[in-house]
Protein backbone atom coordinates (compact mmCIF):
# COMPACT_ATOMS: atom_id res chain seq x y z
CA UNK A 1 0.00 0.00 0.00
CA UNK A 2 2.85 2.45 0.85
CA UNK A 3 4.33 1.94 -2.62
CA UNK A 4 1.03 3.07 -4.09
CA UNK A 5 0.71 6.07 -1.75
CA UNK A 6 4.23 7.45 -2.36
CA UNK A 7 3.49 8.92 -5.81
CA UNK A 8 0.45 10.74 -4.40
CA UNK A 9 2.45 12.15 -1.47
CA UNK A 10 5.13 13.28 -3.87
CA UNK A 11 2.67 14.95 -6.24
CA UNK A 12 0.96 16.77 -3.37
CA UNK A 13 4.27 18.11 -2.05
CA UNK A 14 5.36 19.25 -5.51
CA UNK A 15 2.04 21.00 -6.14
CA UNK A 16 2.02 22.70 -2.73
CA UNK A 17 5.62 23.86 -3.17
CA UNK A 18 4.78 25.21 -6.60
CA UNK A 19 1.84 27.22 -5.27
CA UNK A 20 3.88 28.62 -2.39
CA UNK A 21 6.57 29.74 -4.82
CA UNK A 22 4.00 31.43 -7.06
CA UNK A 23 2.32 33.30 -4.18
CA UNK A 24 5.64 34.70 -2.94
CA UNK A 25 6.33 36.42 -6.26
CA UNK A 26 4.21 39.51 -5.58
CA UNK A 27 4.88 42.47 -7.85
CA UNK A 28 6.18 45.61 -6.21
CA UNK A 29 3.80 48.55 -6.12
CA UNK A 30 4.82 51.01 -8.83
CA UNK A 31 3.92 54.60 -9.58
CA UNK A 32 2.07 54.16 -12.85
CA UNK A 33 -0.10 51.07 -12.42
CA UNK A 34 -3.34 53.02 -12.19
CA UNK A 35 -4.94 56.02 -13.83
CA UNK A 36 -7.54 58.33 -12.34
CA UNK A 37 -10.61 59.70 -14.08
CA UNK A 38 -13.84 61.62 -13.39
CA UNK A 39 -12.18 63.76 -10.75
CA UNK A 40 -14.58 65.82 -8.64
CA UNK A 41 -13.43 68.44 -6.13
CA UNK A 42 -15.78 69.88 -3.52
CA UNK A 43 -15.09 72.90 -1.31
CA UNK A 44 -16.60 72.25 2.11
CA UNK A 45 -15.53 75.54 3.69
CA UNK A 46 -12.54 77.82 3.87
CA UNK A 47 -10.41 75.16 5.54
CA UNK A 48 -11.29 71.91 3.81
CA UNK A 49 -11.47 70.46 0.32
CA UNK A 50 -12.43 66.94 -0.72
CA UNK A 51 -12.00 64.88 -3.85
CA UNK A 52 -13.42 61.74 -5.42
CA UNK A 53 -12.13 60.00 -8.52
CA UNK A 54 -12.45 56.70 -10.36
CA UNK A 55 -9.47 54.36 -10.42
CA UNK A 56 -8.79 52.60 -13.71
CA UNK A 57 -6.58 49.57 -14.26
CA UNK A 58 -5.92 48.76 -17.90
CA UNK A 59 -8.73 51.13 -18.85
CA UNK A 60 -11.24 49.24 -16.70
CA UNK A 61 -13.03 50.67 -13.67
CA UNK A 62 -11.24 49.03 -10.73
CA UNK A 63 -12.43 51.18 -7.83
CA UNK A 64 -12.73 54.69 -6.47
CA UNK A 65 -10.73 56.98 -4.22
CA UNK A 66 -11.91 59.70 -1.88
CA UNK A 67 -9.73 62.15 -0.03
CA UNK A 68 -9.73 65.32 2.01
CA UNK A 69 -7.28 68.12 2.63
CA UNK A 70 -7.84 70.01 5.87
CA UNK A 71 -5.76 73.11 6.37
CA UNK A 72 -3.87 73.49 9.60
CA UNK A 73 -1.84 76.53 10.53
CA UNK A 74 1.45 78.20 9.85
CA UNK A 75 2.55 81.62 8.74
CA UNK A 76 1.71 80.78 5.10
CA UNK A 77 -1.08 78.18 5.23
CA UNK A 78 -2.22 76.34 2.12
CA UNK A 79 -5.00 78.39 0.56
CA UNK A 80 -6.03 76.47 -2.55
CA UNK A 81 -5.90 72.85 -3.71
CA UNK A 82 -4.62 71.54 -6.99
CA UNK A 83 -6.08 68.08 -7.51
CA UNK A 84 -5.21 66.69 -10.94
CA UNK A 85 -5.85 63.21 -12.26
CA UNK A 86 -3.95 61.15 -14.78
CA UNK A 87 -1.33 58.45 -14.38
CA UNK A 88 -1.06 59.51 -10.74
CA UNK A 89 -3.14 61.73 -8.49
CA UNK A 90 -1.62 65.16 -7.87
CA UNK A 91 -2.57 66.12 -4.31
CA UNK A 92 -0.38 69.13 -3.66
CA UNK A 93 -1.38 72.18 -1.68
CA UNK A 94 -0.78 75.71 -2.90
CA UNK A 95 0.31 78.68 -0.86
CA UNK A 96 0.38 82.39 -1.64
CA UNK A 97 3.71 84.16 -1.42
CA UNK A 98 3.88 86.37 1.65
CA UNK A 99 6.27 88.87 3.14
CA UNK A 100 7.18 86.44 5.92
CA UNK A 101 10.92 85.89 6.18
CA UNK A 102 10.36 82.33 7.45
CA UNK A 103 7.25 80.51 6.25
CA UNK A 104 5.55 77.38 7.53
CA UNK A 105 2.38 75.59 6.48
CA UNK A 106 0.61 72.39 7.41
CA UNK A 107 -2.40 70.37 6.37
CA UNK A 108 -3.86 66.92 6.92
CA UNK A 109 -4.35 64.58 3.97
CA UNK A 110 -6.61 61.56 4.33
CA UNK A 111 -7.49 59.00 1.64
CA UNK A 112 -9.70 55.95 1.33
CA UNK A 113 -9.85 53.45 -1.54
CA UNK A 114 -12.89 51.32 -2.35
CA UNK A 115 -12.26 48.50 -4.85
CA UNK A 116 -14.94 47.65 -7.39
CA UNK A 117 -16.53 44.20 -7.47
CA UNK A 118 -13.99 41.64 -8.61
CA UNK A 119 -10.98 43.80 -7.62
CA UNK A 120 -8.74 44.01 -4.59
CA UNK A 121 -6.24 46.67 -3.50
CA UNK A 122 -2.59 45.73 -3.75
CA UNK A 123 -1.35 48.89 -2.11
CA UNK A 124 -0.75 52.64 -2.04
CA UNK A 125 2.30 54.66 -3.04
CA UNK A 126 3.06 58.20 -1.88
CA UNK A 127 5.86 60.18 -3.51
CA UNK A 128 6.65 63.64 -4.84
CA UNK A 129 7.67 65.25 -8.11
CA UNK A 130 7.59 68.28 -10.28
CA UNK A 131 8.19 71.13 -7.85
CA UNK A 132 10.51 72.17 -5.08
CA UNK A 133 9.24 70.85 -1.75
CA UNK A 134 9.69 72.95 1.37
CA UNK A 135 11.79 70.66 3.60
CA UNK A 136 8.78 68.58 4.61
CA UNK A 137 7.86 66.28 7.44
CA UNK A 138 5.11 63.69 6.98
CA UNK A 139 3.86 63.55 10.56
CA UNK A 140 1.87 60.59 11.86
CA UNK A 141 2.11 58.83 8.49
CA UNK A 142 -0.37 56.00 8.86
CA UNK A 143 -1.95 53.33 6.69
CA UNK A 144 -3.79 50.09 7.33
CA UNK A 145 -1.24 48.08 5.35
CA UNK A 146 2.36 46.91 5.68
CA UNK A 147 4.51 49.97 5.06
CA UNK A 148 8.00 50.39 3.63
CA UNK A 149 10.00 53.41 2.51
CA UNK A 150 12.62 53.76 -0.22
CA UNK A 151 15.27 56.48 -0.52
CA UNK A 152 17.18 56.12 -3.79
CA UNK A 153 19.58 58.85 -2.62
CA UNK A 154 20.49 57.01 0.56
CA UNK A 155 24.18 57.26 1.37
CA UNK A 156 24.74 60.23 -0.96
CA UNK A 157 25.03 63.97 -0.42
CA UNK A 158 21.37 64.35 -1.38
CA UNK A 159 20.04 61.66 0.98
CA UNK A 160 16.38 62.49 1.54
CA UNK A 161 15.27 60.79 4.77
CA UNK A 162 16.64 62.09 8.04
CA UNK A 163 15.22 59.51 10.43
CA UNK A 164 14.73 56.39 8.26
CA UNK A 165 16.74 54.18 5.97
CA UNK A 166 15.13 52.27 3.13
CA UNK A 167 13.14 49.35 4.49
CA UNK A 168 10.34 48.75 6.95
CA UNK A 169 8.39 51.76 8.19
CA UNK A 170 6.47 51.92 11.46
CA UNK A 171 2.97 53.22 10.82
CA UNK A 172 2.04 56.22 12.92
CA UNK A 173 5.54 57.68 13.10
CA UNK A 174 6.99 60.70 11.31
CA UNK A 175 8.95 60.65 8.07
CA UNK A 176 11.39 63.55 8.33
CA UNK A 177 13.30 64.86 5.32
CA UNK A 178 16.76 66.36 5.38
CA UNK A 179 16.64 70.08 4.67
CA UNK A 180 17.48 71.40 1.25
CA UNK A 181 18.05 74.98 0.19
CA UNK A 182 17.48 77.58 2.89
CA UNK A 183 15.68 79.66 0.26
CA UNK A 184 13.19 77.14 -1.12
CA UNK A 185 13.71 73.61 0.12
CA UNK A 186 14.50 70.41 -1.80
CA UNK A 187 14.72 70.89 -5.58
CA UNK A 188 12.69 68.61 -7.85
CA UNK A 189 15.88 67.14 -9.33
CA UNK A 190 16.73 65.68 -5.92
CA UNK A 191 13.37 64.23 -4.87
CA UNK A 192 11.38 63.49 -8.05
CA UNK A 193 11.01 59.72 -8.33
CA UNK A 194 13.77 59.19 -5.76
CA UNK A 195 11.69 58.24 -2.72
CA UNK A 196 8.41 56.56 -1.93
CA UNK A 197 6.21 55.38 0.89
CA UNK A 198 4.59 52.10 -0.18
CA UNK A 199 2.00 50.27 1.86
CA UNK A 200 1.06 46.78 0.72
CA UNK A 201 -2.62 45.92 1.06
CA UNK A 202 -3.55 49.39 2.29
CA UNK A 203 -6.95 50.91 1.56
CA UNK A 204 -6.50 53.94 3.83
CA UNK A 205 -3.74 56.51 4.20
CA UNK A 206 -3.41 59.68 6.27
CA UNK A 207 -0.67 62.10 7.28
CA UNK A 208 -0.03 65.65 8.39
CA UNK A 209 2.16 67.46 5.90
CA UNK A 210 4.37 70.04 7.59
CA UNK A 211 6.21 72.38 5.22
CA UNK A 212 9.09 74.69 6.08
CA UNK A 213 10.48 76.65 7.63
CA UNK A 214 11.78 78.31 4.47
CA UNK A 215 11.47 81.87 3.16
CA UNK A 216 9.06 80.85 0.41
CA UNK A 217 6.41 78.11 0.24
CA UNK A 218 4.50 77.86 -3.02
CA UNK A 219 3.50 74.55 -4.59
CA UNK A 220 4.10 71.27 -2.80
CA UNK A 221 4.23 68.58 -5.48
CA UNK A 222 2.83 65.47 -3.78
CA UNK A 223 1.46 62.51 -5.72
CA UNK A 224 -0.46 59.38 -4.92
CA UNK A 225 -0.75 56.15 -6.86
CA UNK A 226 -2.49 52.87 -6.14
CA UNK A 227 -2.49 49.40 -7.58
CA UNK A 228 -5.56 47.19 -7.84
CA UNK A 229 -5.80 43.71 -9.30
CA UNK A 230 -8.58 41.32 -10.15
CA UNK A 231 -9.57 38.95 -7.38
CA UNK A 232 -7.78 35.67 -7.97
CA UNK A 233 -9.72 32.49 -8.64
CA UNK A 234 -8.46 29.00 -7.86
CA UNK A 235 -5.80 28.01 -10.38
CA UNK A 236 -5.83 24.56 -11.97
CA UNK A 237 -2.87 23.61 -9.80
CA UNK A 238 -4.90 24.48 -6.69
CA UNK A 239 -7.71 22.20 -7.84
CA UNK A 240 -5.17 19.44 -8.46
CA UNK A 241 -3.92 19.74 -4.88
CA UNK A 242 -7.46 19.57 -3.51
CA UNK A 243 -8.21 16.54 -5.65
CA UNK A 244 -5.01 14.77 -4.71
CA UNK A 245 -5.50 15.42 -1.01
CA UNK A 246 -9.05 14.09 -1.29
CA UNK A 247 -7.77 10.95 -3.02
CA UNK A 248 -5.13 10.57 -0.32
CA UNK A 249 -7.79 10.75 2.38
CA UNK A 250 -9.85 8.07 0.62
CA UNK A 251 -6.84 5.77 0.32
CA UNK A 252 -6.04 6.25 4.00
CA UNK A 253 -9.56 5.26 4.93
CA UNK A 254 -9.26 2.18 2.72
CA UNK A 255 -6.00 1.29 4.41
CA UNK A 256 -7.73 1.35 7.79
Amino acid sequence: MRAKLFPIHFMVLVAVFSLAFQSSANAQIDYISSTFANRNVVVSDATQYSITADILEGGNLAGSISGTLTYGGGSNPFVAPNWNSGSSLLINGLSVDTAETVETADANWSFSITPAAGYQVEGISLFSNGTTIANPTFANLTSNGVATVTDANEGTATELFNNYNSGAFTNGTDLVFNTGSTNNGIPSTAHTGNWSYDSTGATQLSFDYLAGPVPNISNEGLRLDVQLSTVSVPEPSSLVVVGLMGSLAVLRRRKK
